[in-house]
């Protein structure tokens, strides 16, 4: 079974955009990109059967999604709480994000899934 892992831009693009493609250009956490860079994205994630985020980058774009005014931050949570639904997640230990060098140089959710 093919499956994909996005990192945290790619996520939050994807939960923003599908949440309200008119929002991705004016979200903080999302304005550097186009919605014909979320239509690519969903284009290239759609072959996928699964798609799969680790719990690091799920903590972060929960975060993410918050900077915006409270009202739509509660309601991208809301619809991020629903979605994370029929996503895999995928957990990396601590002992092992932090048994290398990796997570000084990527930060503890980039380590998470170099390890994945």
């Amino acid at each position: 079974m093919r499956s994909v892992l996005l990192d945290t831009n790619l996520f939050l693009l994807l939960i923003v955009g599908l949440y309200d493609r008119n929002l991705i250009g004016k979200h903080k956490r999302t304005n550097a990109f186009t919605p014909e860079d979320f239509d690519l994205l969903v284009e290239l994630i759609d072959p996928f059967r699964e798609l799969w985020i680790t719990s690091h980058c799920l903590a972060e774009v929960s975060n993410l999604l918050k900077q915006t005014h409270s009202r739509q931050a509660l309601e991208l949570l809301a619809f991020l709480g629903d979605f994370v639904s029929r996503v895999k997640e995928s957990h990396i230990q601590k002992d092992m994000i932090f048994s290398g060098k990796q997570s000084f140089k990527l930060g503890v959710a980039d380590t998470g899934i170099v390890i994945k």
